[in-house]
């Protein structure tokens, strides 16, 4: 028998990463030795993977001091509660890019999903319980409750989606409830023609921050000359009296 400490957990940076702890069985008695990698592996950039385990050691760890895996009929992927995974999977987007932006875009995403399962009391289910007709009601949320509009609604389509993948991708769920959901049709945005209130505002602004500029406009709405030309053109082509001539 193993004289390692039960219910430590550490990890084991080798070749290939794993955390390492024992259990003692207890239907036998008997301590046995656990070496998962989590899937911890597939993140090529150390430091990265390293943010990863820490986060998932904290989580073994917490589940092995309860007994963990003899206390549970369900193993350490399955036991996870919805919210649990999808924080586990924001962890993992943020150990592939250092972007605050795409960070934040990510948990703003993520915040609404777990308003919306606190909401419908469903923020303890497990993942695999998450069905496509739940993924619909999300997006229905979305836009019913929160007044999104058909682009909003195909956003977050695809940010929970991606969300889904990484716990697809690790096989804590058998199927992603997002991926036949279709996108809503976008209708394309007008483009409005300026009025004369435009045109206006328009040319007072460029006339107080850039006269030259102004006059070169001028210049082309009266003359009807192309911007080519008035590059080219020099003072000895204006003749008062005869008229202006084109550079040749």
């Amino acid at each position: 028998m193993s004289t390692a400490k039960v219910s430590h957990v550490s990890l084991k940076k080798g070749s290939t990463w794993r955390f390492e702890y024992y259990q003692i069985n207890p239907k036998t008695g008997i301590e046995e030795r656990f070496r998962p990698t989590q899937g911890i592996n597939r993140i090529k950039n150390l430091e990265r993977r390293e943010i990863v385990a820490l986060k998932l050691l904290k989580e073994l760890q917490d589940k092995v001091d309860r007994g963990f895996p003899f206390t549970e009929q369900r193993n350490y992927k399955e036991g996870r509660t919805i919210e649990t995974a999808i924080n586990f999977t924001i962890a993992i987007k943020q150990s592939e890019t250092r972007k605050k932006n795409s960070i934040d875009t990510i948990r703003s995403g993520c915040n609404v999903f777990f308003d919306f399962l606190r909401t419908t009391k469903r923020l303890s289910i497990l993942p695999g319980a998450f069905t496509q007709a739940m993924a619909v009601e999300f997006l229905d949320y979305v836009v019913m409750d929160r007044k999104g509009g058909a682009r909003t609604y195909n956003n977050y389509k695809i940010r929970m989606h991606t969300q889904f993948e990484e716990l697809r991708k690790r096989k804590m769920i058998t199927s992603n409830p997002f991926a036949e959901i279709p996108k809503r049709k976008v209708a394309p945005r007008k483009k409005r023609e300026f009025d004369d209130a435009d045109s206006r505002l328009i040319a007072l602004h460029i006339k107080r921050t850039d006269p030259m500029l102004f006059l070169a406009i001028q210049f082309i709405y009266y003359t009807a000359i192309r911007p080519g030309e008035l590059i080219q053109l020099r003072v000895y082509h204006v003749d008062l009296v005869r008229g202006c001539r084109a550079p040749s």
